[in-house]
């Protein structure tokens, strides 16, 4: 299980660039890893080498340096004691040029729009569409994050299940005509929407009456919850039995107080996440004029 000390230099880069200050805030070791993490995906200097973020027992990822960018680092003239440059100081210079050029301040934001919490609850839904990279010095009239708005294709899903607070199930969707989430059966295939089937809980859990009960939640989804998008609206419509409620938020533990926001209609379309205040919001945060939106749908 990740340790305070673990989040030390989540929490250090969430108060270099403004999101947080001890005493006044409270810690969201989440968001923070979160925002570090994206900082480190905008830069072209930096790339990720091998991503262990599924391993139980010990998750991470390792990012290196990218050649050319390091080529672009002039070096320094220090540590010449015999017309040579000393390899440990250039590097330790280098490293220290590419951190002081990671916007560790407000106006670096993140670098999308998917993030899941460390011990989320049961289904977690978020919209993912990469955001380019802010260019501060290129000129432009306008906020380059507003180029989301005008993308109407390129939206993929990612699709997390938990559970009994024990995820079972993740999968990144392309599906342009929006997608079903069903239960074992696939339900009608005639329905419109790529199906993703849930799996089957026997499969996860231990106690048989945990497992007869989601059973019986997915036996009741029917023809699935169904989720599209509609302009710059994510829409849901529920196809079965079972009662759906969506919220915005970050973790929507039973114990956290926060209640459901909505719930999905049966007999009609809704709209649930609404990407044009959003990526207002983001262009904020940006500018250091506010905090940073919520990211995840439950």
């Amino acid at each position: 299980d990740a340790q305070q000390e673990d989040f030390g230099i989540f929490q250090a880069w969430a108060e270099a660039s403004g999101a947080y200050t001890p005493g006044k805030d409270k810690p969201d070791l989440p968001t923070w890893k979160r925002n570090f993490r994206s900082a480190l995906n905008r830069k072209e200097v930096l790339r990720l080498a091998e991503d262990h973020s599924k391993d139980s027992q010990d998750p991470h990822k390792i990012y290196e340096f990218v050649n050319s960018g390091v080529r672009d680092i002039p070096e320094t003239d220090t540590a010449q004691d015999n017309g040579r440059h000393s390899t440990s100081d250039t590097q330790e210079d280098i490293v220290q040029k590419l951190l002081s050029d990671m916007d560790l301040s407000p106006e670096g934001g993140p670098s999308n729009l998917t993030m899941t919490s460390e011990n989320p609850p049961q289904l977690l839904l978020s919209p993912e569409s990469d955001i380019p990279a802010l260019c501060p010095n290129s000129g432009l009239s306008e906020n380059p994050l507003k180029q989301l708005l005008a993308n109407e294709e390129d939206w993929e899903f990612e699709v997390t299940a938990f559970y009994r607070g024990c995820q079972v199930f993740q999968q990144t969707v392309f599906c342009p005509g929006g997608l079903r989430l069903v239960g074992s059966e696939a339900g009608d295939r005639m329905l419109p929407g790529q199906p993703i089937r849930l799996p089957d809980p026997a499969a996860s859990l231990a106690d048989k009456s945990v497992t007869d009960y989601v059973q019986c939640v997915l036996s009741c989804l029917g023809g699935g919850l169904a989720l599209w998008r509609a302009g710059q609206w994510l829409c849901a419509q529920r196809l079965g039995h079972c009662h759906v409620y969506w919220a915005i938020g970050e973790e929507l533990l039973p114990s956290c107080g926060h209640k459901p926001d909505g719930e999905v209609p049966k007999d009609r379309e809704g709209g649930v996440f609404n990407l044009g205040p959003f990526i207002t919001d983001l262009i904020n945060f940006t500018e250091g004029s506010r905090r940073s939106p919520l990211y995840t749908l439950w």
